[in-house]
């Protein structure tokens, strides 16, 4: 029984490992797109666009983008919730909820590129409250 117990523990404490792991390695998903969020909530579009990747801008303008902002609530970002995130090479996917200052809840798909070391919006989807 003891050998049972110490092999759970044991086994409790690796996938804990890989889960603080994971967080870790990904932390700067959630981040960019928190600061992305809090830039554009503070009212400067400018900065906000401007931490949107070269392929974002090649295919939106900042008034589109600010438009998109405005149209979806996301420019009263208050906090975000992300759940999933995962990143391959210089990539990255997050899938969450934004919570705006009203109180509306706003699920989200995130891809974001690594440019010059730093994570950047390339691509953002509303999601249906049941999925994509």
């Amino acid at each position: 029984m003891r050998k049972v117990l110490i092999a759970i523990g044991g086994l409790g404490f690796i996938i804990g490992g890989c889960v603080v792991l994971v967080f870790t390695l990904t932390a700067g998903l959630p981040a960019a797109a928190d600061d992305f969020f809090m830039t554009a909530a503070q009212g400067d579009m400018q900065a906000a666009y401007d931490q949107t990747s070269v392929g974002f801008k090649e295919e939106v303008t900042l008034l589109q983008m600010v438009d998109f902002l405005d149209y979806t609530g996301l420019d009263g970002y208050e906090s975000a919730s992300w759940y999933n995130r995962s990143f391959e090479n210089d990539i990255g996917y997050l899938e969450g909820t934004v919570t705006t200052t009203e109180g509306q809840a706003i699920p989200l798909f995130i891809d974001l590129l690594k440019e010059q070391d730093t994570w950047k919006i390339y691509y953002m989807e509303l999601l249906h409250p049941d999925g994509p």
